[in-house]
């Protein structure tokens, strides 16, 4: 093989097997309130932080028409059996939300957080949240495959 040929080769499967290790998520979410109550549906995406077992990520609220109502980032970390991750999002009067997520770990303690996320492909993955003291409840969230 000639050696133009091989240097591109060469440079292709560095390219793919960086490319590999960006991984990235999205799928919906669905939340509760007030033991129930109050119901809550959006959309997310995550990827791979900058830091090992971390996480970030944009996520929407939507009202029952679909519409975005409100929209902003979250961020989470993997401890060896817990998930735990803030948000915050900008609602429809501008005010600024904020509050924290954890989440037990689904998958072995030795895994990765990709894990968490491979796992929602198949499954729902859920935990709490909390917003304050006066608001928390529960989450849940479906990923679905890259196209």
């Amino acid at each position: 093989m000639k050696r133009p040929v091989r240097a591109i080769l060469l440079l292709l499967t560095f390219w793919l097997a960086a490319t590999a290790q960006q991984k990235s998520w999205h799928g919906t979410w669905t939340a509760n309130a007030g033991g129930g109550a109050r119901t809550f549906a959006g959309t997310w995406d995550a990827s791979l932080g900058d830091e090992p077992d971390t996480v970030v990520g944009n996520w929407t609220l939507m009202d029952k028409a679909g519409a975005t109502v409100a929209a902003g980032t979250w961020a989470a970390r993997k401890d060896e059996k817990i998930w735990r991750g803030s948000w915050q999002a900008r609602g429809p009067s501008g005010g600024i939300y904020s509050g924290t997520w954890r989440a037990p770990s689904q998958v072995t303690p030795a895994a990765r957080i990709s894990k968490l996320f491979e796992f929602a492909l198949t499954k729902v993955a859920g935990g709490t949240w909390r917003m304050g003291t006066a608001y928390s409840g529960d989450w849940a969230i479906r990923a679905f495959p890259e196209h």
